[in-house]
């Protein structure tokens, strides 16, 4: 890492007591950079928008090499574990439950959604990506929607299957 970015270890290592440190701050840069904001007229189109970047992200990008290398250490570290929460997840949760009441106030959406249950639904690709090894090919995203839209339909029947 040293050698790429062109400074000493001794640089780095002074501002960041290990490598995880470092991991995180880079993690938490990076995750200014991940938005559901992208307005889109259709909720189902939204919605997979949603779960296709972050399918890409966690599979073809430096940010999910990293959350992977992450994840025992957050699972060990009661502290780290907090701040990811806090700066990671929060971010994360704060950007779909937006969407999720956009789309409460305009009707298409069940009124008693819980945005926090709909951001694990939706990102339980998370699952696939860090447990189970199952593929995430380019229509997975669209067959996860179209699975959970129905459950989430503020009309029973409203969204095709």
């Amino acid at each position: 890492m040293a050698a790429r970015t062109g400074v000493a270890k001794t640089t780095i290592y002074r501002r960041y007591r290990s490598k995880t440190d470092l991991a995180l701050a880079v993690l938490l840069d990076m995750v200014g950079d991940v938005s559901t904001q992208s307005y889109v007229e259709d909720t189902g189109t939204e919605l997979t928008q949603l779960v296709d970047r972050t399918v890409m992200l966690m599979c073809t990008s430096v940010m999910g090499r990293i959350m992977k290398g992450l994840v025992s250490e957050v699972a060990a570290d009661p502290e780290l574990a907090q701040v990811y929460r806090e700066r990671v997840v929060r971010h994360r949760l704060t950007d779909v439950s937006a969407l999720v009441e956009r789309r409460i106030a305009r009707g298409e959406l069940r009124a008693d959604l819980d945005p926090e249950i709909v951001t694990d639904l939706l990102l339980g690709i998370y699952y696939r990506f860090f447990l189970s090894g199952s593929p995430m090919d380019k229509g997975f995203g669209k067959r996860l929607v179209t699975t959970l839209l129905p459950a989430f339909a503020a009309q029973p029947g409203s969204y095709p299957e």
